[in-house]
């Protein structure tokens, strides 16, 4: 990013690049994994896969969790507490 190239939403890049896969009658031979720092909660997610995601990996949350457990703020080892954070956001309600 700078004065000449602006950064491109996750959810505005993925609605693009699927929309041109369906145009061009890709989008079955191809997935769209997204691996943004953007998508943290559950909202986040649905939209993405709403607009055409396949795959989502939010780096930026498990390395949150991550910080939190070497800060002391969670008494969990990182794969527990990523396992608690994707049970989370799969949970139906």
């Amino acid at each position: 990013m700078n004065k000449k190239k602006a950064a491109i939403p996750s959810l505005l890049a993925t609605a693009a690049v699927h929309h041109h896969l369906v145009r061009n009658a890709l989008r079955t031979r191809i997935g769209i994994v997204v691996e943004s720092g953007e998508p943290r909660e559950v909202h986040h997610f649905a939209l993405l896969f709403g607009y055409g995601a396949d795959c989502i990996n939010p780096y930026l949350a498990y390395e949150t969790v991550s910080q939190l457990i070497r800060e002391g703020e969670l008494d969990l080892s990182v794969k527990e507490a990523e396992h608690n954070y994707i049970k989370a956001a799969e949970k139906e309600y």
